[in-house]
């Protein structure tokens, strides 16, 4: 027979949050507990039990983003809480936890009591949450179609979204200028909002899908990930929909030529790829030869000697230069110091980095620094 008391425990573990176990006169029952565990009992108002024993299981909300999870079996009250799914504090102890393990547990501690499982998607179909949002849906469908019909509204056109994704998985920017300049016959929606958070929601949910397709043409996910991250940022920054509309255009170009680039090279040999892709994500740690051949599972030589010919250059070489250009753009775009920076991408010294830099880009970290971000002001001041 399953120890109820022994899941209890390891329900515990797992979420460092109390388990109860309560009788018909809401009293715990069978374990001790200390004053602080006892008196979040006395959080629980009569209403708030009449709400957890009405159903087999549940999550109750209180105030103040309170949550508890309830188990009904009949004799017995199984409760797991206090908690949050934001921090919040209760007498001298912080309980918060992650909303799907929970749930999860929540579920499994209903199994082990009531012999019964349910999946997470069933469970959430059931609750409240879920109701209020079909009551709420159907409303909404009534009132946007007779807005529709009042005003023949249409949305745009689902093949141009397509055939505008379909460009950037290609990395055809022929067809992707194309898409984006067809004539759009619709609207972009009939929600009540501000038009600017309007055009700032649209153009990030356009930009995450362009990111994905992008992601499909080939191009690496942490770097479709990190884009994603950088036109959250910038877009909230604008001040009109137009501007927020025409960043979007910018990015997805950036999106499209990059893979286009990707395919171009990928023409060549896909090993190369891979080991550039490897050298790129690891260009602070180990970047050997040794290193990447055997993360590819090939042996250094064939890796040197297929590396040098389709790049031109040797993978020492390679990753120098790597180095060298991304520490232009911290020279330009952050305040660290070059005897810093030089640390940071695993120089022996700053001269021996100052030395190499100059080599490669024609001047000194020092002068590329103040040339670059004169630049930058002039360019301030004209926008």
């Amino acid at each position: 027979m399953l120890d109820i008391n022994a899941v209890c425990y390891y329900l515990e573990g797992i979420l460092k949050l109390p388990v109860f176990h309560l009788d018909r006169e809401n009293h715990e029952t069978e374990r001790e507990r200390d004053k602080e565990v006892q008196g979040f009992l006395q959080m629980l108002s009569e209403e708030d039990f009449k709400v957890l024993r009405q159903q087999e299981v549940c999550i109750h909300r209180m105030e103040q983003g309170i949550f508890w999870g309830g188990v009904n079996a009949g004799e017995r009250l199984y409760l797991i809480g206090p908690t949050g799914f934001e921090p919040f504090r209760t007498g001298s102890k912080y309980y918060q936890t992650d909303y799907v393990a929970f749930v999860h547990c929540l579920l499994m501690l209903e199994e082990a009591v009531n012999g019964k499982r349910i999946g997470m998607l069933e469970f959430m179909m059931q609750n409240d949450a879920y109701q209020k949002w079909d009551q709420m849906l159907a409303k909404r469908r009534v009132r946007f179609l007779a807005h529709k019909q009042e005003n023949e509204a249409v949305h745009n056109s689902y093949a141009q979204e397509r055939r505008e994704q379909q460009a950037i998985r290609d990395g055809s920017l022929e067809r992707f200028e194309r898409a984006v300049n067809e004539p759009l016959v619709g609207s972009v929606g009939n929600i009540r909002v501000e038009e600017n958070r309007l055009f700032k929601d649209l153009a990030l949910m356009v930009y995450m899908l362009s990111t994905r397709s992008a992601m499909e043409g080939g191009l690496d996910c942490e770097e479709c990930f990190n884009l994603n991250d950088i036109f959250l940022e910038q877009v909230e920054h604008k001040t009109s929909g137009q501007e927020a509309f025409q960043l979007l255009r910018f990015a997805q170009h950036d999106l499209v030529m990059r893979v286009a680039n990707l395919k171009n090279s990928k023409n060549q040999n896909p090993l190369v790829e891979e080991a550039k892709q490897y050298i790129k994500q690891h260009i602070r740690g180990d970047v050997s030869v040794k290193a990447v051949a055997e993360y590819l599972g090939v042996t250094e030589n064939y890796l040197s000697r297929i590396f040098s010919k389709c790049e031109k250059k040797g993978m020492k070489q390679y990753v120098l230069e790597l180095k060298i250009e991304n520490a232009g753009l911290f020279l330009i775009y952050t305040d660290m110091a070059c005897d810093e920076i030089a640390y940071y991408y695993g120089f022996s010294s700053s001269s021996h980095f100052a030395k190499t830099f100059r080599r490669k880009m024609g001047k000194t970290p020092l002068e590329y620094r103040r040339e670059h971000k004169a630049r930058r002001k002039a360019e301030d001041k004209i926008e």
